[in-house]
């Protein structure tokens, strides 16, 4: 029972697939790449602003669509 089920459904999945890498390609993904991932911060006196730049790049073939940013 097991071999008669799994079969099909391996073959099904494989041509599945198949037929969606190349639409898949040719959207792009984007890709986000950060130089510097983490920055710590000096001792500062209290009620200082402090900021720092994280510089990020896409070098995918698709936009970058930053949802969400949390300090942590």
């Amino acid at each position: 029972m097991f071999k008669r089920f799994c079969l099909p459904a391996l073959l099904v999945s494989l041509c599945v697939i198949c037929l969606l890498a190349p639409v898949v390609a040719a959207e792009g993904v984007p890709v986000a790449v950060v130089e510097q991932a983490s920055f710590e911060f000096p001792p500062q006196f209290d009620g200082t602003d402090v900021v720092h730049d994280f510089v990020i790049k896409n070098t995918g073939d698709a936009d970058l669509t930053i949802v969400e940013v949390k300090a942590g």
